[in-house]
């Protein structure tokens, strides 16, 4: 079972290996069950400790994609403000952290689903 961690714990990600794939499979089936029972719609493997360039991500039809080893190419310069929150990431109090952050309003994802 994942248990939610600090944003001081949050390890950086590094490629997913892909010669065990079953492994990560089961990984990302974890991390969409936490994501279902916390009402999210995405997760990645560093905001549950887990230090893999690895995200899950539900899509149109409330299913989960899995991602591995992507890398983002924003197509523009083009920005907008976001507000957001962590399902992992609470304060000691247990609330949701949410931050301000710039994001591309376009970019390109390379990688693995």
């Amino acid at each position: 079972m994942m248990k939610l961690v600090e944003e001081k714990d949050i390890p950086l990600g590094k490629d997913v290996p892909v010669d065990d794939l079953l492994n990560i499979y089961k990984i990302c089936q974890e991390m969409e069950a936490l994501c279902r029972k916390e009402s999210g719609v995405g997760l990645s493997a560093v905001q549950v400790g887990l230090p893999l360039n690895l995200f899950i991500l539900q899509n149109d039809k409330k299913e989960f994609d899995y991602y591995i080893n992507t890398r983002y190419l924003n197509e523009n310069l083009d920005c907008f403000v976001s507000i957001e929150g962590c399902l992992s990431i609470r304060s000691v109090t247990g609330q949701l952290r949410h931050y301000q952050l710039d994001r591309f309003k376009n970019i390109i994802i390379n990688g693995f689903r």
